[in-house]
């Protein structure tokens, strides 16, 4: 029998909005017939029809796609003996070229001038009323910085971090949100914007106010209302703003601190001001994976000791805990993390560098829950200090982006299985919207030399395909006029000097992955320009015999990184050069 096994709109099998005007559909099969083969394939949306042979990225090339607008894709495919099979997906639009009527706004009164910190976390509320009967409600909303939403008490969407990293002096990109069985004749809609890796501290030297002076926030709810009306309600100075929520602080590297006591009713909020960005980028319907919480972890030892209960997941990860707690008002529960003990069994820190990975609750009285949604951090053991062991639960999940499981490997060796499940808890550490070099540290860079290295295993193991071609569109953003390109994408104010030479593997171990030739033509331009810069520096700095092999100071180079009978900065003086 002949099954249509998978059937993608931009690579996703459900849920795509898309601001492309040409997006492309693929699709895989079974059959329990050995040697059969596709002999014809029909994509049908709307009136436009495509008849094919080929299975892998079919751009739409039908009348203009509206704005707004959900379409259904129908497949049917015939095999050499004239079997058939059917399948069919649903797809939206999100604003195409529609300009927005949403402003960006911010709180007018945060002058933010901290260094090396994140900013305070900024709250923003609208409250308003649907006269009529809703047929579709949507949510269009990005952030500078990391945004949390809520309607009417709910949270709004599954997804961590968002609007995501992007290079976002031109690229941001936007959510959408079906929100229609959400509302109410009264709503409430809350924000909460913290400073994430465009506002936030970020790199290893710790700057923030990389991107943006402070958060800001455009959001544009569309209302299509039974009697075929729409109504526009967007982001602007009628929004009201507080910088006295319950998220008292947000930090990629350090944690965040939760008030549970603050009730937004009971505080100040004053009216939001209009915000001009340092930068204007491209905003566009979200082309990557989101992150999301995944496996549910859960203890495998629990221990006293002189700084508080330390708990064993028995499994080194990516991700937050989640306290189900008995306490007091004004109680307050200070959870740290780390990869490793110390001998004396507390929590070993020292490889956290300035990160403090700490999520601070305090408690509203009675049964409550409390989950950390604007940090992560990379950890196996946790330490709880401020509560009896009696009086919390503790879980944890694992936070990376949603991709999807494509291969696997098992063996009779253990020892080999063991590697195997090694690699994927790296990989899933590391797969945090773009590929991280570590998840604990004060670093979670896009460090490009690891995940070239990486690429070919995982695109083995998984779906890679929105990952990389949203990473890869950062990196061809990100190239210099010169052609070298910067050794983490996106740079976000690192400023070490573009060298890093292992830029073809990304896209190559994606081509080779699933056969999509737009992946070569996308970055085609990037690598000559590239290898063109490599070739002509190279040049520039050898002659005779050794003329294009590259020996340029060691500093601009990266070895051996932290071998563990070396101290750190000897590794660095130790280096003479390297050749490429």
């Amino acid at each position: 029998m002949l099954k249509v096994r998978r059937f993608t709109c931009e690579n996703m099998a459900a849920g795509c909005v898309t601001d492309k005007a040409a997006p492309s559909f693929s699709f895989s099969l079974d059959s329990d017939r050995q040697g059969a083969e596709l002999k014809r394939a029909v994509i049908r949306v709307g009136d436009w029809e495509r008849t094919t042979t080929e299975q892998i990225a079919l751009e739409y090339d039908g009348k203009p796609l509206e704005p707004y607008s959900t379409y259904k894709a129908e497949l049917t495919v015939w095999d050499d003996v004239g079997e058939n099979a059917q399948a069919e997906l649903t797809f939206e639009t999100g604003r195409l070229s529609e300009p927005w009527t949403a402003k960006w706004i911010t709180d007018g009164d945060y002058h933010f001038t901290e260094k090396k910190v994140s900013p305070v976390p900024m709250t923003f509320r609208k409250r308003f009323a649907t006269e009529k009967k809703v047929k579709s409600a949507r949510i269009y909303a990005t952030a500078m910085g990391i945004y949390e939403l809520s309607l009417n008490g709910c949270k709004v969407g599954d997804e961590f971090f968002a609007p995501g990293f992007t290079s976002y002096k031109s690229r941001l990109q936007y959510q959408t949100y079906d929100v229609t069985d959400s509302l109410k004749k009264e709503n409430e809609l809350v924000v909460t914007v913290g400073g994430g890796w465009a506002v936030g501290s970020f790199v290893f030297t710790r700057k923030n106010r990389i991107t943006a002076d402070r958060q800001a926030l455009l959001l544009e709810l569309r209302l299509e209302y039974e009697d075929g009306s729409v109504q526009l309600m967007g982001s602007d100075t009628d929004w009201d703003v507080t910088m006295r929520g319950s998220y008292r602080a947000a930090d990629f590297y350090d944690g965040e601190s939760y008030d549970a006591t603050v009730r937004l009713s009971d505080i100040d909020f004053h009216k939001a001001t209009l915000e001009k960005l340092r930068v204007q980028p491209e905003i566009f319907a979200a082309t990557g994976v989101p992150v999301r919480a995944h496996e549910r972890m859960v203890p495998t030892a629990c221990s006293e000791t002189k700084e508080g209960i330390v708990y064993d997941f028995g499994q080194n990860f990516a991700g937050v805990v989640q306290l189900k707690l008995r306490g007091k008002r004004g109680q307050k529960v200070t959870v740290r993390h780390a990869e490793i003990l110390k001998p004396d069994g507390t929590l070993n820190t020292a490889f956290l560098r300035t990160a403090k990975a700490t999520a601070v609750y305090i408690c509203e009285g009675g049964e409550q829950t409390y989950m950390p949604m604007l940090s992560y951090m990379g950890f196996r053991y946790i330490c709880i200090d401020g509560i009896a062991a009696e009086n919390v639960q503790v879980t944890a999940y694992a936070l990376y982006s949603d991709i999807e499981r494509v291969g696997s490997f098992s063996c009779s060796l253990d020892k080999l299985n063991r590697l195997q499940e090694n690699i994927l808890w790296s990989a899933k550490s590391n797969l945090m919207d773009i590929p991280t070099d570590c998840p604990q540290r004060d670093e979670r860079m896009g460090w490009t030399g690891d995940i070239a290295v990486f690429a070919p295993t995982a695109c083995y193991n998984f779906n890679m395909s929105r990952f990389f071609d949203k990473w890869l569109a950062d990196m061809r953003a990100e190239q210099l006029r010169t052609g070298g390109i910067p050794n983490t994408v996106p740079a976000q104010g690192y400023g070490f000097p573009a060298t890093m030479p292992t830029m073809a593997i990304e896209f190559w171990a994606e081509y080779q992955a699933k056969g999509d030739k737009k992946v070569l033509e996308n970055c085609y331009a990037m690598m000559k320009k590239y290898v063109d810069a490599c070739r002509f520096w190279a040049g520039l700095l050898s002659f005779g015999k050794h003329r294009y092999l590259w020996n340029t100071p060691s500093v601009l180079h990266f070895g051996d990184w932290v071998a563990p009978d070396v101290p750190h900065m000897a590794q660095w003086q130790k280096r003479s050069k390297w050749t490429a």
